[in-house]
């Protein structure tokens, strides 16, 4: 394979992640049939075949079966509910936080839990408000100085140095 199929898998599928998903859903896949066999235990055990009718037989195989496929589709059910929570509740954090940095508000915070999916994004989200936020202080601050504010001798704009013409000026 080419460097180039190997950094796109990269890009697309987390490792770390992937695993996650795949040990749970594993591990309910494993634990149902875990339980299936104890049942298929227990009823031999407590109920010898010798003693029963075909149709009692198939009643208990029946009832196993159910109980078995109920039993996986809850535990899959937990772990869809839990990946779910884990990838769609911080892509909402996310969508907040963006929503507001489009309206100028730079209170809203990405803190996801331990275990959530897209940390490495909310972390860049959270930078770029902390940087936009600096961005937006040091402009008032500049337009202050040019309205006669607490800077009116022109401070700020010699501290930044001089600026080309026709250069557009470098923001802090």
């Amino acid at each position: 394979m080419d460097a180039k199929g190997s950094k796109r898998r990269q890009l697309i599928v987390d490792a770390k992640w992937q695993f996650h998903i795949w040990r749970l859903t594993a591990g309910a896949a494993i634990g149902a049939g875990v339980v299936y066999m104890l049942m298929g235990l227990g009823a031999v055990m407590w109920l010898p075949l010798e003693t029963m009718s075909g149709s009692d037989i198939g009643l208990i195989a029946l009832v196993m079966n159910l109980t078995f496929f109920g039993l996986l589709a809850a535990l899959m059910g937990v772990v869809c509910l839990r990946l779910t929570h884990a990838v769609a509740g911080p892509a909402m954090i996310l969508q907040r936080a963006i929503d507001g940095l489009r309206a100028g508000e730079y209170h809203h915070r990405c803190e996801l839990r331990e275990n959530d999916y897209l940390k490495d994004l909310a972390t860049a989200v959270g930078q770029l408000q902390t940087h936009l936020e600096q961005m937006a202080a040091s402009d008032r601050t500049l337009r202050a100085g040019r309205e006669g504010g607490p800077d009116s001798t022109g401070e700020l704009a010699a501290a930044r140095g001089p600026v080309a013409k026709n250069q557009p000026m470098e923001r802090v």
